[in-house]
């Protein structure tokens, strides 16, 4: 399960209602104390992670007395099947328990005290509001037959003694005059708290990490991590875990049998009986201590702050390449505050990189707060929120053009990647990512003979990558399409020629600026196959030269999918070789494939533009 939205009303500086949106990857920006931790702690507090305790003084500000904290979430990729009775499969959808958006919500509601605070827990769901059906989930099972007789439901419908067949039956009789609507159930008796104990078996582990913590390998970033990864261990051993739990017992009140009966020789009045009392739920990742020891055997704790950290950063990337092997990992997540903290820049960007992959590869999310402008600038803009205050409220916003405006001049981000000159910039040629940058400026080099057009050096020209836009590459973005200067936009056909409205676009403008998709499916499809062969080292051909349609079946094929079954490399990484390996590419190698004279029509363009 995965966190969509989190959901808080009267918890410290959030007041009113605020609903807050997720991605896989989430960076939160905004001024100090504007709520930032305050998003990640509440994620603590709902899952129980063990870092924050609720307490009175987060009641909100101005709160009316007798008010409750709510902390709710939207959750998504739930399960499609559970098993609450004898077996028998159920499901979140079946029993009506998503809301009205069809995801799963659960809202915590807290009452503050001085010394501990308990939580009512109730479903928010799109639910029968009638009243002989909106109390179903909380009937014994005798109530529900009694029910489905009253309803006039023959028992040879369903199996009595299954809560859940009886339910279903019910729903489907009375489904012409059922009235739905979003309503919170209550967890607190019945298969309410059977089918809510299930699934949170499903929940993700969560981890959070705070930037005010001491640095030392003791109940730190360093030992927090160790302990996240035990705990992912021990949830895929929890069959075995159990075992032991049960012959454990079983010798203990066997020793307590025996102590009883000794005891009733020595003074029968004392005691009659004499058994254990197990804890419910028996902290195992608890056992696991140890500390770290660094080169020449010195503690981690003794090394610089930097070091410290770094060991943060590398499990992090050693957590990435794990987690690829092992897609059936439970969902974690990894919530880091300012995580740039004591880093060198170089370091920042490994980190981020390392947190891209694990949250997009895996089943991961991870959560940042940050100030610095470099590591924001390397995050996707869709992934960013801006916090602020607007009036009272405090808001948490994504997705706008002026939003990301916001959060630049927050961050006093600048443009980069701009020529030194700007005044000789004619052209700028727009690409879909950075691959694609790569991929043009070599076959400018070593293709196009009789061409006037460099891509690396030539002050009138410009190439910069348009999607999957970054933050940094977003403000550069911004600030050239504000100079008004010509531009060429070069965009893969892809099986949809999904960027044709974009060319069109651009096409449609009059002032001589020019957009086109590629005839091949993607840039990739441009490097003849047996380049890609030799830039991989592979053990084979990967395209059937026999074949008199082998160019046609090559332009068409997902280049980086068919590399990717001869080597267990990432798409991004296949990517990149493949760009950067484009100057082995010829033009003997465009003509077998077809495509000389396009290739060369797009210098031919730029090269025009330029004068």
């Amino acid at each position: 399960m995965k966190v969509k939205q989190l959901l808080l009303e009267n918890f410290r500086t959030y007041k009113e209602f605020t609903r807050i949106d997720f991605d896989d990857l989430t960076a939160f920006i905004g001024k100090n104390d504007v709520g930032k931790s305050t998003i990640l702690e509440a994620l603590d507090i709902f899952f129980e992670g063990g870092v924050i305790k609720m307490d009175g003084s987060d009641l909100s500000s101005g709160a009316t007395e007798g008010s409750e904290i709510m902390i709710g979430i939207v959750f998504d990729d739930f399960p499609d099947e559970l098993i609450i009775d004898a077996e028998v499969k159920t499901s979140l959808r079946d029993e009506l328990l998503l809301n009205k958006d069809g995801f799963f919500e659960v809202r915590k509601y807290y009452k503050p005290l001085k010394t501990k605070s308990t939580a009512k827990i109730f479903i928010n769901a799109y639910h029968p509001v009638n009243d002989r059906l909106k109390e179903l989930l909380s009937l014994r099972i005798s109530d529900l037959k009694k029910l489905a007789n009253e309803l006039g439901i023959e028992t040879s419908r369903y199996n009595a003694t299954i809560s859940s067949e009886i339910r279903r039956e019910i729903r489907e009789t009375q489904r012409p005059s059922m009235q739905l609507d979003e309503i919170l159930i209550e967890i607190n008796k019945e298969d309410t708290r059977t089918i809510y104990g299930q699934i949170t078996k499903y929940f993700p582990i969560y981890a959070l990490f705070q930037s005010d913590r001491k640095n030392v390998d003791k109940d730190s970033e360093v030992q927090n991590p160790m302990k996240a990864a035990t705990k992912q261990v021990l949830k895929g051993i929890e069959s075995e875990l159990k075992a032991i739990e049960e012959q454990v017992q079983q010798k203990l009140v066997e020793i307590s049998q025996r102590t009883v009966e000794k005891l009733r020789e020595m003074n029968p009045e004392i005691a009659s009986d004499l058994r254990p009392d197990f804890a419910s739920d028996l902290k195992w990742d608890s056992i696991f201590t140890f500390d770290l020891i660094s080169d020449d055997g010195i503690p981690l704790n003794k090394r610089g702050s930097g070091v410290r950290r770094l060991v943060l950063i590398n499990f992090f990337r050693a957590e990435a390449e794990r987690k690829k092997l092992e897609k059936d990992s439970p969902t974690v997540i990894y919530a880091i505050e300012e995580p740039e903290t004591s880093q060198h820049p170089d370091w920042q960007t490994k980190l981020i990189e390392a947190l891209k992959v694990l949250s997009s590869e895996t089943p991961c999310q991870v959560f940042l707060t940050t100030h610095s402008p470099s590591l924001a600038g390397l995050i996707n803009v869709d992934n960013l929120r801006y916090i602020h205050h607007d009036g009272n409220k405090v808001k948490v916003d994504f997705g706008s053009e002026e939003i990301l405006y916001q959060i630049a001049d927050e961050l006093g981000m600048l443009p980069s990647l701009l020529p030194d000159n700007i005044d000789q910039l004619k052209v700028i040629v727009c690409v879909e990512g950075p691959t694609d940058v790569a991929f043009m400026k070599n076959l400018c080099r070593t293709c196009v003979e009789d061409v006037d057009v460099d891509l690396e050096s030539d002050p009138r020209v410009l190439i910069i990558p348009l999607g999957g836009s970054i933050l940094a590459h977003w403000v550069t973005n911004d600030y050239l399409r504000k100079l008004g200067k010509t531009e060429f936009h070069l965009y893969d056909r892809d099986d949809d020629c999904k960027y044709q409205c974009c060319c069109d676009e651009v096409n449609a403008r009059g002032d001589g600026s020019c957009g086109c998709l590629t005839a091949k499916r993607t840039i990739e499809n441009y490097a003849h196959p047996a380049v890609v062969k030799s830039i991989f080292t592979l053990p084979t051909d990967i395209v059937d030269f026999g074949d008199p349609n082998w160019v046609d079946i090559w332009d068409q094929t997902d280049v980086v999918k068919v590399v990717k079954t001869q080597k267990t490399l990432r798409p991004i990484i296949i990517k990149f070789d493949i760009a950067n390996g484009a100057n082995r590419i010829d033009k003997a190698h465009l003509k077998e494939l077809r495509c000389y004279e396009e290739v060369r029509g797009w210098f031919v363009k730029i090269n025009e533009m330029m004068q």
